[in-house]
């Protein structure tokens, strides 16, 4: 008896059973149906960060054969030995276990223009009076796997990871979800619910359009998502920020390594926000590059060039992220990325100056720029690349320092902390 009473209080703690008999309840039984995405309603509108996750070797299994696409001509790519363009959709009766399900990609374009798959189906259906559907981002043919597939809930345009707790409808249940995705197990649970203000640290004009939250639990990961800029309630337990979408296409990584906030009797706060920083990765290079973009004009084509120099340069490779207070990480949507899959959060950030800092003064200042297109007059919003100036730092061996500075009209003044390096000639 000790030893159930025991169990039943780790359980609790966790915010899994708050109650007797939680999981006494005879689950539900909802069928699911297939739905090919046509882009033009939910779920198909995911986050960002799992959007651009396409396999160009994927899992799928189709008769026997794991289905990879190849370059065909004029850019197409090659399926099942029939050419599809970039965004068309490619029906297939994929294997799943023992039986075979239908199933749909589409053919989008991945690092360097490489044809590349992305899933374009979904299992969908009611729960709790509100829409559920459920997408294998694995791409292996299965809807079942908790933490790596996604669902979206209540009919909106964003997917977050799989998990067995599913808050649809203002209330919470533990599925079990088929690995064909056309059966779903519902049960009810009786978890404590407490409020979280996940706005008010976010500071400045910037808004929260879906925040996706997680909490350990044993096996693995719940999540959940709130919307609007309103407080809303989750089960208590220990909740952390996963993933965000601020604004209209401002996505956030959180930091798995944040404090958690701890909903236990009384509502919570989630940290993170202002004030802002940059995270910039800072590398030491034996020559330096400067790239330069001449637009088009009459009857001449755009040009990109490169200017290679010897010697010992401060590099910065990427467009430096933004950082918050709680150590979440803000990125462009991947629709204004460059070919090497950088993407900027303020469009408005110009350009970033670079210190290198010996002895307490200045020994260089440099700048790298973020520069969109000028297509005769039309800008072109995804610049061809992160048009970086490396900086010169031949003269100035040995330990440094590198500070990147920035102003941002959405962010407000930008600037990293102090990065150590180490200049050798």
């Amino acid at each position: 008896m000790r030893a159930a009473l025991a169990l039943l209080a780790v359980l609790s703690a966790i915010g899994r059973v708050p109650t007797m008999g939680a999981f006494a309840q005879t689950p539900t039984k909802i069928a699911l149906r297939y739905q090919r995405d046509d882009e033009r309603k939910p779920p198909f509108v995911q986050l960002p960060l799992v959007r651009r996750k396409v396999a160009d070797g994927c899992a799928l299994n189709v008769g026997g054969a794991l289905l990879g696409p190849t370059l065909g001509m004029a850019g197409s790519a090659m399926i099942a030995g029939k050419a599809y363009k970039e965004r068309e959709v490619c029906d297939l009766q994929v294997d799943c276990e023992a039986a075979r399900i239908p199933y749909a990609v589409r053919v989008v374009k991945g690092e360097w223009e490489a044809p590349c798959l992305m899933c374009a189906c979904a299992m969908v259906g009611d729960l709790g009076g509100a829409k559920v559907a459920f997408l294998d981002a694995t791409m292996n043919g299965r809807y079942d796997d908790y933490g790596k597939d996604l669902m979206a809930i209540g009919g909106v345009p964003y997917a977050y990871p799989l998990s067995r707790l599913v808050v649809a409808g203002g209330k919470g249940f533990e599925i079990e979800l088929s690995a064909d995705g056309a059966t779903l197990m519902a049960t009810p649970c009786r978890e404590e619910w407490e409020t979280l203000d996940f706005v008010s640290k976010l500071g400045g004009t910037l808004r929260p359009t879906v925040v996706v939250l997680a909490r350990e639990v044993p096996g693995g990961k719940d999540f959940a998502a709130l919307y609007g800029t309103r407080p809303g309630k989750l089960p208590r337990g220990r909740w952390r920020l996963a993933y965000a979408v601020v604004g209209d296409d401002i996505w956030v990584e959180g930091d798995p390594a944040a404090e958690p906030v701890n909903l236990t009797a009384k509502p919570g706060v989630l940290a993170w926000g202002a004030p802002y920083s940059l995270a910039p990765e800072v590398v030491v290079a034996q020559e330096g590059r400067v790239r330069t973009f001449t637009p088009p004009a009459r009857l001449k084509a755009p040009r990109l060039d490169e200017v290679v120099t010897p010697g010992v340069f401060v590099v910065l490779p990427h467009p430096p992220p933004v950082l918050g207070s709680a150590g979440e990480k803000y990125h462009g949507p991947w629709t204004r990325q460059d070919r090497m899959g950088n993407s900027l959060a303020d469009p408005g950030i110009k350009s970033f100056s670079v210190d290198v800092v010996q002895n307490g003064r200045i020994a260089n200042l440099g700048y790298t720029s973020w520069a969109p297109w000028d297509l005769s007059g039309l800008v072109e919003k995804i610049p061809p690349y992160w048009l970086s100036h490396d900086i010169p730092a031949s003269g100035y061996p040995g330990p440094a320092t590198v500070t990147v500075a920035a102003s941002s009209p959405l962010f407000g003044t930008l600037r990293s902390k102090p990065i150590a390096i180490d200049i050798s000639k």
